[in-house]
């Protein structure tokens, strides 16, 4: 096995082109990043690079799409409904929903002509890794999934940040707002700093690499001061937080194999315990690969500024070309 390389120009990315996608009647948006070795009528196999909860597709793709496409891919990146430059309604974020975007995305990748529609695969990060996991266990036409720092029982990631004072609110708060839903057809909003709550680790980690230092290290400081001018919501619908809870694709895991499945998970990670990867993955069929990333928080491991993303994300692009086939 060859090692993947660090691209030649970091964060570079010379052929690419913007496009656009509908699903269930909402335009996405998102960009087809190609190989500059990329031949006039050539077909290759592409993987579609799935971002988190609050984030955009010029963010956490970017960590890894230089590395794909040096080693020969062709990737899609997109925003999902109700994120970025995507239509919909800005904080509502709806797992289940974002598995539909997954799907009609990966239609529209296999109509490009540079892409082998036989060979795809799916990485997805943060909230995108339990949406791929989602997805590829209803849809046999993703060949190979990684799930990188994901969230994979949305139940056991709200009530194990919170008290039990704080989840019995949280369920009256969820309980009264499915009555206004039903009543006046709107949802009622909750700040960002109340999900997750009571999660002290990821405040003590807040100030080594937080979420604003990594996504101004992409689009600037002065765009990072107020990202919901890049798509991103300060606060969250209720209706989004029940249904991150009711979301478990821990429980349909099983459903990749006989496909190959890669889990990454940072054994510090402060927003996703790393115990409730490692259970999944023993649900998981095979074959299956798990890489411990013992070094590293949840963001700061694929930072181009950090010396853990040279580690890591070269293993993951290792294990793509692979079991990509």
């Amino acid at each position: 096995m060859t090692t993947a390389t660090p691209p030649r120009r970091q964060g570079a990315n010379v052929k690419s082109r913007n496009v656009h996608f509908y699903s269930d009647g909402l335009r996405l948006e998102g960009i087809v990043h190609m190989p500059d070795d990329l031949k006039d009528g050539e077909r290759r196999p592409a993987v579609m690079v799935c971002h988190g909860r609050l984030a955009i597709k010029e963010w956490v793709p970017s960590r890894w799409v230089p590395y794909l496409t040096e080693a020969g891919y062709v990737c899609l990146a997109f925003d999902y409904r109700n994120l970025g430059t995507s239509e919909g309604t800005l904080g509502t974020i709806i797992p289940q929903d974002e598995v539909r975007d997954i799907r009609h995305a990966l239609t529209f990748f296999q109509q490009q002509p540079e892409v082998d529609p036989d060979r795809i695969g799916i990485l997805g990060w943060g909230l995108g890794g339990g949406v791929v996991i989602a997805a590829a266990a209803e849809d046999e036409r993703l060949k190979a999934v990684v799930c990188a720092g994901g969230i994979v029982d949305g139940y056991r990631y709200g009530r194990d940040n919170m008290t039990y004072r704080e989840w019995l609110d949280r369920m009256k708060a969820i309980e009264e707002d499915r009555v206004t839903r039903v009543l006046t057809g709107k949802s009622g909003y909750l700040d960002k700093a109340e999900f997750p709550s009571g999660n002290a680790k990821a405040d003590a980690h807040t100030t080594r690499y937080g979420y604003r230092q990594s996504l101004a290290s992409v689009v600037g400081e002065e765009r990072a001061s107020d990202p919901k001018k890049l798509g991103i919501p300060e606060a969250l619908t209720i209706e989004s937080m029940e249904a991150l809870y009711n979301f478990r694709p821990t429980e349909s895991i099983d459903k990749i194999a006989p496909r190959p499945l890669l889990v990454v998970h940072a054994r510090d990670d402060e927003h996703f315990p790393f115990d409730h990867l490692t259970e999944m993955f023993e649900r998981a069929g095979e074959p299956k690969t798990f890489i411990t990333v013992e070094e590293g928080t949840h963001l700061s491991w694929i930072d181009p500024s950090q010396p853990e993303q040279k580690i890591y994300v070269p293993k993951v692009v290792d294990w793509i070309r692979d079991n990509l086939c």
